[in-house]
């Protein structure tokens, strides 16, 4: 069953700062990128269905950055801002601790290899990283997240004074908050700083900003009323938007790839060429560990220029437009991004004209150098496990 189309066209989840809820609310996908991050940061009362053969909760508390139902008795956790960390992508860096864990990674290139601004809000983790520096690329993508933690190990002068004077993020750097990082002993300098995020948390200042939807996700689940005498034989859902892909790579650093696994509903995936795990401990950081399998893969085509503050770093030009592709469910739509402001997530449209709507849970955004290259069913089985 296709959760997207048979639930309506995607809502967008809103936070009520007071009652630190967050409810659905509908979303007709018209109006402006501007509509959605006034509608995802206000009050709302949702909904009441007429009597018909559905209904939905009449509030229902999502985390902003997955569109999932979060438990009563973790409500109040979600009253904290978004924090992200520049993870390292390295091979000697696998398998990360707690990536796992983050609700949205943004996937960047760096020298010849890519980073990750992993975002954590709606799940607890305790140790990330391996930490890295900052780069150039990283303040406007930070803006998307309202006024995030930022961890990073450090950075040239340059990039420093670029994410010093970007006021929308609070850093929690190694320099700022050095109590709250360590390095192990399992790997090597530079792929072992490792943060404590409860402690990242703690330094948050008030008043506290949450995070705001970065993409349109489906409302609560409807529920079925029970036939009645005479009632017409509900229609099937419409089949899922897309075509349906066994696996894709895709072009970014030293390139990754994605597969669908029905039964994790969600793309596993590979990272320099071996499978890409993540551990929830230091401890276990050597190896082992579940391989990453995000709901959602968003990937965005993305032009890298000089970074000013280094001419051999690339930067990622995330404002603008571009083509874009969404993994979901098993297939893959292709339409275009529009991002004209850097506190804008990205305006995702198929061909069409029509929002992309991702299934609600994790996603993994790949600024990519080009378009991904399908995988037929033979070659996803050819991959190392």
């Amino acid at each position: 069953m296709n959760r997207r189309r048979a639930l309506g066209v995607g809502g967008v989840a809103a936070v009520a700062l007071a009652g630190a809820l967050v409810w659905w609310q509908p979303w007709n996908g018209h109006g402006s990128d501007a509509d959605r991050v006034a509608a995802a940061v206000s009050t709302t009362t949702a909904a009441t269905a007429e009597p018909t053969t559905t209904t939905v909760p009449a509030a229902v508390t999502l985390a902003p950055l997955t569109g999932l139902p979060v438990p009563e008795e973790r409500v109040a956790s979600l009253v904290r801002p978004a924090l992200v960390a520049k993870i390292d992508g390295a091979a000697q860096a696998m398998p990360q601790v707690g990536l796992g864990t983050a609700d949205v990674v943004l996937e960047v290139r760096v020298e010849g290899i890519s980073r990750y601004l992993a975002v954590w809000h709606s799940q607890d983790v305790q140790d990330i990283g391996p930490v890295r520096s900052a780069r150039t690329t990283d303040p406007d993508l930070l803006a998307m997240f309202g006024h995030p933690l930022f961890a990073f190990s450090g950075g040239n002068s340059g990039v420093l004074a670029a994410v010093g004077s970007s006021s929308w993020q609070q850093s929690v750097s190694h320099d700022v908050a050095p109590g709250a990082h360590r390095r192990t002993t399992v790997k090597r300098p530079p792929h072992n700083l490792i943060a404590d995020a409860p402690e990242l948390w703690s330094l948050a200042e008030d008043p506290v900003q949450l995070p705001t939807p970065l993409f349109l996700t489906p409302p609560p689940a409807a529920v079925a009323d029970p036939p009645g005498p005479g009632d017409p034989v509900p229609e099937e859902p419409d089949p899922a938007p897309g075509e349906p892909v066994p696996g894709v790579t895709v072009p970014v650093g030293s390139g990754a790839t994605f597969a669908w696994d029905a039964e994790r509903g969600g793309w596993l995936r590979w990272a320099h060429g071996i499978p890409h795990r993540s551990v929830d401990s230091t401890e276990g950081a050597t190896g082992g560990g579940e391989q990453l399998a995000p709901t959602n893969v968003v990937v965005l085509e993305t032009s890298y220029v000089s970074s000013p503050a280094d001419d051999r770093s690339p930067e990622a030009v995330s404002l603008g437009n571009g083509r874009a592709w969404v993994l979901s469910g098993g297939t893959m739509q292709d339409g275009t991004w529009t991002r004209d402001d850097r506190t804008r997530p990205w305006d995702l449209r198929d061909a069409s004209g029509a929002p992309m709507v991702l299934d609600a849970g994790t996603t993994w955004v790949v600024l990519a150098d080009g378009a991904p290259t399908v995988l037929d069913a033979a070659a996803v089985q050819a991959l190392p496990r």
